[in-house]
């Protein structure tokens, strides 16, 4: 199990968590990785690759 301070080290895992938070207190129902690479103007790889980690 990876440490989670390692998890939550980098700001683009730290911007995905917050996109993610935000959008549970949202009425908006599932989040997709296509919504998440417009939102924070990365990569579709990157944004897979951090919710590997996260997951």
């Amino acid at each position: 199990m990876a440490d989670i301070f390692g998890v939550i080290a980098d700001a683009t895992r730290r911007d995905i968590l917050s996109f993610l938070l935000e959008r549970s207190r949202t009425a908006e129902a599932g989040t997709s990785v296509s919504l998440i690479v417009q939102e924070l103007g990365v990569s579709q790889p990157t944004v897979s690759k951090h919710l590997k980690v996260l997951r």
